[in-house]
């Protein structure tokens, strides 16, 4: 099986569980012998020196992932986004390209993004749960955030699945 990661890489000292969690994950699947795993890394907060070298970063992260589709045609997309509205836009965005290249993608936030729902205004609410929904599954750390997919947001339970940390 071939499989897309987006997701940040650890370093040390400048990145939290993110990407520890991308870095863990990319090395299970390089581990495993029936995985072919293309790792797109996702620019760093702490890379950027300035909005200039932050667009560039982006646009670099945007190539790669194009590349990634076309040249290594993976069967699944997983993308790790951070709990907030824009990643969760930004990362919907690129899974829309990916279904229109016939990949499937799988969202995981990393954190719990309860919180972050429970703080937006109704509109912003909305199109949350739209852009989640777009996913053709979801990965959370626990069952109570599958409760949240579910009920909240309208993800079917069968497009859920719960890898507890």
């Amino acid at each position: 099986m071939k499989v897309l990661l987006l997701a940040p890489l650890e370093r040390r000292g400048l990145t939290g569980g993110q990407a520890r969690a991308g870095r863990i994950l990319a090395e299970g699947l390089r581990a495993c012998p029936e995985i072919q795993l293309a790792h797109v890394v996702h620019p760093h907060r702490e890379d950027r020196g300035g909005w200039l070298k932050a667009a560039f970063l982006r646009l670099v992260f945007y190539f790669q992932f194009l590349r990634a589709l076309i040249a290594f045609r993976p069967q699944i997309a997983h993308v790790f986004a951070p709990c907030s509205l824009p990643a969760i836009l930004e990362k919907t965005f690129l899974s829309l390209i990916a279904h229109a290249c016939g990949v499937p993608t799988l969202i995981n936030l990393r954190n719990d993004p309860r919180v972050l729902y429970a703080s937006l205004p109704r509109r912003r609410k909305a199109i949350m749960a739209w852009c989640l929904r777009r996913h053709h599954a979801a990965l959370c750390q626990f069952s109570m955030l599958k409760q949240f997919y579910e009920e909240d947001i309208g993800v079917p339970e069968q497009r859920i699945f719960v890898a507890h940390n």
